[in-house]
């Protein structure tokens, strides 16, 4: 928890559609500080000791586990363990972590990345060489983060301008979420809520897991009042928030999430051998 003794837990989330339903009321929360940022940022700031808990992209959950044991940043800096039952998830076509291609697959040469998560990064370098058998070199775009690198022959978009980016003028336009299904036959996990293991874990869980039981029983609002600033109408917010989405970390989702995780460790995009740890309620007193 925040250092200030004040019973403030600092988290963070993207402020991106899909996130909305886990996070429903944890802005006006007497116990939260929350914080938004693009995906990648979070890692940082969870690394940096900045928030005690991030809706995290996977593949960071893994990276930053083994930095916390490896090099911590002081003596005794906590690992991270994952809240249970939760997860920004795709079981097909997720919307917003698509491939927009300007050519077939034996032309493309150059792969522009979406600096805001290295989940899909990943991911992407996973199915263009497993499923379509090519290895481009991948770049980063410009700095501005507005900015479309129209030089590569393809690029990743990820959150609302996934979602919302017009697909008109490309050749192809691939779904990663339904591509993975196809290739693995499982759940895709895209992040989790990730947390430093520090006392009161157990009551974050539950203050996370009340906000998604909120969420979730609110997402026909959420599409009301969201999908302008998503770029989307409201009918396609709905349609991302309700068939899209998956909200749930149950057994198919980790499965798929190891799966992922074997390969990036394969690849070496991630170190291997590090083990998922859920946060674990104690048992009732008999």
């Amino acid at each position: 928890m925040a250092d200030s003794g004040d019973n403030l837990w600092r988290i963070g989330a993207p402020p991106f559609l899909g996130a909305q339903p886990l996070v429903r009321g944890l802005e006006a929360h007497p116990q939260v500080r929350l914080t938004r940022a693009v995906p990648s940022r979070l890692a940082e700031l969870l690394e940096g000791d900045e928030l005690d808990a991030a809706l995290l992209p996977a593949i960071d959950y893994f990276r930053l586990t083994v930095e916390a044991q490896e090099r911590p940043r002081h003596p005794g800096a906590p690992g991270l363990a994952i809240v249970p039952g939760i997860a920004v998830a795709s079981r097909g076509p997720v919307g917003s972590v698509r491939l927009f291609c300007r050519a077939d697959w034996p032309l493309i040469r150059h792969v522009a990345l979406d600096p805001g998560s290295g989940t899909s990064n990943c991911l992407v370098r996973l199915i263009l060489k497993e499923v379509y058998h090519v290895s481009p070199h991948y770049r980063w775009p410009q700095p501005d983060a507005g900015a479309i690198d129209r030089e590569s022959h393809a690029h990743l978009l990820i959150g609302d301008r996934g979602l919302a980016h017009e697909t008109r003028d490309y050749y192809r336009v691939l779904d990663l979420g339904g591509a993975w299904q196809r290739y693995a036959r499982k759940p895709f996990v895209y992040a989790v809520w990730a947390a430093r293991q520090t006392q009161g874990l157990v009551q974050l869980a539950e203050l996370l897991t009340e906000a998604q039981e909120r969420g979730l029983a609110a997402r026909d609002e959420i599409a009301r009042t969201c999908a302008a600033g998503a770029g989307v109408s409201p009918e396609r917010a709905r349609e991302h928030l309700f068939e899209n989405i998956h909200y749930g970390l149950g057994p198919e989702e980790l499965v798929g999430l190891q799966t992922f995780y074997r390969w990036a460790a394969k690849e070496e995009l991630a170190t291997q051998n590090v083990p998922i740890r859920l946060i674990v309620k104690p048992a009732a007193k008999s």
